[in-house]
């Protein structure tokens, strides 16, 4: 059985990138790796009505939804190897502040894959992060949907650093450098899966 590693952050992170590089060091060295940066991708394209005619509960529950088909489809491919995520639900509950929402979920009963390697990225200056996300050739659904300025996304990086995640601040270091440290930590737990 594979291990499960997840890549979080907020937008312009470098959260797709880093988790690309670490996919490709885990198989360069041969641990079977499948890199899953896309999987929400797919709900992102509709969650342009989401955002646009439902309220915040009916938003969380989409991106619930979303997470637990995510968890259903790593379940299978951990089968053949290791797989690197790019977000999971930590993002979801980053992104839903629960002060905000009048439902209430269990986590627990949607039954997730549980990680086995979670890591934050952390850009500690803002006008990186925003220089990064305008440096995009294509933006992704989620950059043109997720509010970018002031107080909410103050909030948003609150939340992920309550949730006690290891964090790596990607402010100064290159995307390369981020994965070959994340290979380091990563490696030394893993077994090849051949």
């Amino acid at each position: 059985m594979g291990k499960l590693i997840v890549i979080e952050g907020m937008d312009g992170a470098g959260k797709s990138t880093v988790s690309g590089l670490l996919s490709k060091l885990l198989n360069n060295r041969e641990y079977s790796t499948i890199n899953m940066s896309s999987v929400f991708e797919g709900f992102l394209t509709s969650a342009k009505y989401v955002n646009d005619n439902c309220g915040v509960d009916a938003h969380y529950l989409y991106f619930l939804s979303s997470v637990k088909h995510c968890s259903d489809t790593i379940e299978k491919k951990l089968a053949h190897g290791n797989v690197v995520c790019d977000r999971y639900i930590y993002s979801t509950i980053a992104y839903h502040p629960t002060s905000e929402l009048s439902v209430s979920v269990d986590i627990s009963t949607l039954e997730l894959v549980q990680p086995d390697f979670t890591f934050y990225l952390s850009v500690s200056d803002e006008s990186i992060r925003q220089e990064r996300l305008n440096n995009r050739a294509q933006r992704s659904v989620s950059d043109r949907l997720i509010k970018t300025k002031g107080s909410y996304m103050d909030t948003v990086e609150k939340a992920y650093e309550e949730l006690g995640l290891v964090t790596i601040d990607c402010t100064t270091k290159t995307a390369q450098k981020i994965a070959e440290e994340l290979f380091v930590v990563v490696e030394a737990k893993l077994e090849k899966v051949i």
